[in-house]
C-alpha cells in the first residue's frame, strides 16, 4: 500500500511540475517549451533521448544565457527524469544543485520552489531518509501557504502524510489526512485525484492495522472517483482504477473471500489493458503478493514476470522491489512443489540482498562524490564563461596578474629567509642538544657504574615493607641493564640493523625483551622503537653532517632505517627540517 502510495505521489508530482505554468515565453522560445513539456510527459516511459533532448535543450539556452528557459527548470526536468527511472541519489545530485546554487531563482519563482522541494521530499522518501524528506516536504508547504496557493498546499499536505506515516502516531496521522482533505473540498474545483489519494492514504493505514474491511471501504471511495474521471482517452484514469482495483482484491484474499478477489482481479485486468503506463515495480509486488496468497496462479505469475523481466532489468535489476520479487516468485515456486526453479530465485534474491547491503555501506559517499563531480563541473562552466567576460580587458588583467605576482613572489622570497633564518636556529639548537644529550648519557653512566650497589636491610634495622625491597631490587636492575643497553649500543652499533628486535637485543645481553621494554622505559621515558630511532638520527645527522658525498639513501639504509620514506618521516618529525635542509644549513654555517 505504501509503494501505490509513492506511485500516486509521483503522479501528483507530474500535475503540479507542468513547466508552462510557470515559464514565460518570448520569441521563438516555443520550440524549448515543447521539448521540455515532452521530457516530464515521457519520463519513466523508458524513451532513451530524453537526456539527449535536455542536453540540446541546455546548449541552446546556454548561448542566450538561458533567457527562455532558467537553468534551474533544466535542472528540474534531469532530476525529474531521474526520479522516473528510480535512480534517486542522480536525482538528488541535480535537485539539491538547484536548492545550493540557484537560491535566487528559486526564491523568485515559488512554484518551482514547491516543485523542486516536494521532488527532493520524494527521493529522501524512497531512500529511507526520513528526517531530509521531513524536512524538504515542509519547505513546499510554508512555501505553498506563503503564497496562498491552497490547491498545492492541499496536495503538499497529502504529500506530508504520506512521508510521515512511519513516524507519527495513528490518530494524529488520520488528522492530517482529514484536514488536507477539508482543504481539497473547500478548493474549486475540487482536485479529484487528491481527494481519491486521501481515502487510498486512509485505507492503507487500516491495512497496517490488519483491519481489512475498513480499508477495503476507502479503497471504495477513492474506486468511485477514478470511476467517475474515466473517458475514452484518460489512460492515467484507468491506471489509478486498475491499481485500486487489484489493492482491493489483495485486501479481499487476505481476508479469504475468493470469489469476491477474483472479481476485482478482473476488473483489474480490463483496466490495466487501457492503459499503456508501464507497469511499475510496486503495482507488479501487489499483484505478486495477491497470486501468493490466492495460490494455484503460478501460471499467471510467471507469465507476469517473464513479460515484464526485461522492463524492470532495464530500470534497476537491483533494488528492494526487485529483492521482493524474486523472493515472492520463489515462494510460489516452492508452494506449487517446484523446487528447482524456487532455488533459483532464491539464489537471485539472495544476490540481490548482499548487493543492496553493500549498496547501503557507500550509498551516503556515492551521493557526496556525484554532487561535488556535478559541483566541479559547475566550476569549469563558470570558469569558462568568466574567461570569455574578461577578454576586452585582457591587458589590463595580466597587468595586474604581473603586479599580484610579482608581490606574491616578494611575499614567498620574505618567506624563504624568515624560513632559512629560523632553520639555522633550530639547526644550532638541534646540534647543542645533541651535544648536551650525549654529555648527560657519558655522566649518568659514569656515574652509574661508580654507584655502590644497594645493600640489604640488616635484621636489626627498622622493618620496611617488602615491596619497597622489591622496588628497590627493580631500580638496580633497571641501572645495571640500562648500562649494558647503552654499552652494547654504542660499542656494537646494534642500532644500524634495520631488523633488530626486542628479542634480538634481549638475547645479546641475556634477559627477556620485556626487562628490555621496561628499562628503556624507565631511564628514557621512550618505547623501544622510539629509542631505536633517536640513535638512528643521531647517526644519520652525523653522516649528514661530515659527509656531502653520500645520498640520502644512503644515509637513511646506514642508519638502520627500512626505508628512505619513513626516514624522511621521522626526521623530519624530530627535528623540524629536511634532511637536505639539515646539510644544506650545516654547509652554510661552515
Amino acid at each position: 500500500m505504501k509503494q501505490t502510495g509513492l506511485l500516486l505521489l509521483l503522479t501528483l508530482l507530474l500535475s503540479c511540475s507542468h513547466p508552462s505554468a510557470t515559464i514565460t515565453t518570448t520569441g521563438n522560445s516555443t520550440d524549448s517549451i515543447y521539448n521540455i513539456d515532452y521530457i516530464l510527459d515521457n519520463s519513466g516511459k523508458k524513451d532513451k533521448n530524453l537526456n539527449q533532448i535536455i542536453d540540446s535543450i541546455e546548449r541552446r539556452e546556454k548561448l542566450s544565457n538561458y533567457a527562455t528557459v532558467p537553468h534551474h527548470r533544466i535542472m528540474f526536468a534531469r532530476g525529474y527524469i531521474a526520479s522516473r527511472e528510480l535512480k534517486p541519489y542522480i536525482a538528488l545530485k541535480h535537485l539539491l544543485y538547484i536548492f545550493q546554487n540557484q537560491a535566487q531563482e528559486l526564491n523568485d519563482s515559488p512554484q518551482d520552489y514547491i516543485q523542486t522541494a516536494s521532488l527532493i521530499s520524494n527521493e529522501y522518501y524512497v531512500l529511507n531518509r526520513i528526517d531530509e524528506a521531513i524536512r524538504y516536504s515542509l519547505l513546499a508547504i510554508d512555501k505553498a501557504r506563503s503564497i496562498n496557493d491552497m490547491e498545492q498546499y492541499a496536495k503538499l499536505k497529502m504529500n506530508h502524510c504520506l512521508v510521515i506515516s512511519d513516524v507519527v502516531e495513528t490518530a494524529e496521522l488520520i488528522n492530517q489526512i482529514h484536514e488536507a482533505r477539508k482543504i481539497s473540498l473547500s478548493n474549486n474545483p475540487v482536485d479529484s485525484s487528491l481527494l481519491a489519494w486521501s481515502y487510498e492514504l486512509e485505507a492503507d493505514l487500516y491495512v497496517n492495522k490488519n483491519e481489512y474491511l475498513q480499508a477495503i471501504e476507502f479503497l471504495n471511495y477513492a474506486l468511485e472517483i477514478h470511476q467517475q474521471m474515466i473517458t475514452t482517452q484518460d489512460e492515467n484514469s484507468h491506471f489509478m482504477s486498475a491499481q485500486t482495483y487489484i489493492t482491493i482484491a489483495w485486501c479481499y484474499a487476505m481476508l479469504k473471500q475468493n470469489n469476491t478477489a477474483d472479481q476485482y482481479y478482473a476488473q483489474w485486468k480490463e483496466h490495466a489493458a487501457l492503459s499503456t503506463h508501464v507497469l511499475s515495480m510496486q503495482l507488479y509486488n501487489t499483484l505478486m503478493e495477491y497470486y501468493k496468497i490466492r495460490g494455484g496462479m503460478l501460471t499467471e505469475a510467471t507469465n507476469l514476470f517473464f513479460a515484464h523481466e526485461n522492463e524492470f532489468n532495464s530500470v534497476d535489476s537491483m533494488s528492494l522491489a526487485t529483492y521482493a520479487i524474486k523472493y515472492q516468485l520463489s515462494e510460489l515456486y516452492r508452494m506449487n512443489g517446484d523446487y528447482k526453479s524456487a532455488l533459483k530465485y532464491q539464489l537471485e534474491a539472495s544476490t540481490i540482498s548482499d548487493t543492496l547491503t553493500r549498496r547501503a555501506n557507500y550509498a551516503i559517499g556515492s551521493e557526496m562524490a556525484a554532487i561535488y563531480e556535478l559541483s566541479e563541473k559547475q566550476k569549469q562552466i563558470e570558469k569558462q564563461e568568466s574567461e570569455i567576460r574578461i577578454r576586452s580587458s585582457y591587458i589590463a588583467f595580466l597587468s595586474i596578474l604581473f603586479l599580484l605576482s610579482s608581490i606574491f613572489a616578494l611575499i614567498l622570497w620574505r618567506n624563504y629567509q624568515k624560513r632559512t633564518r629560523k632553520n639555522h636556529i633550530l639547526f644550532r639548537q638541534i646540534q647543542k642538544l645533541s651535544r648536551l644529550n650525549r654529555e648527560f648519557e657519558e655522566i649518568r653512566r659514569q656515574m652509574t657504574s661508580t654507584a655502590k650497589p644497594l645493600s640489604t636491610s640488616e635484621p636489626n634495622t627498622l622493618d620496611t615493607s617488602e615491596a619497597d625491597d622489591n622496588k628497590e631490587a627493580t631500580e638496580s636492575d633497571d641501572m645495571n641493564l640500562y648500562l649494558k643497553i647503552a654499552n652494547c649500543m654504542q660499542q656494537n652499533k646494534l642500532f644500524l640493523n634495520p631488523k633488530l628486535t626486542r628479542e634480538d637485543l634481549a638475547a645479546e645481553l641475556g634477559t627477556n625483551k620485556t626487562y628490555i621494554s621496561n628499562t628503556i622505559r624507565h631511564q628514557y621515558d621512550q618505547t623501544f622503537t622510539e629509542y631505536l630511532n633517536n640513535l638512528r638520527l643521531e647517526y644519520a645527522k652525523e653522516l649528514l653532517t661530515t659527509d656531502n658525498q653520500i645520498k640520502i639513501e644512503v644515509v637513511a639504509l646506514m642508519s638502520g632505517f627500512n626505508s628512505v620514506r619513513t626516514f624522511y618521516r621521522i626526521f623530519h618529525n624530530s627535528y623540524g627540517v629536511t634532511p637536505n635542509e639539515c646539510r644544506n644549513i650545516n654547509n652554510e654555517q661552515d
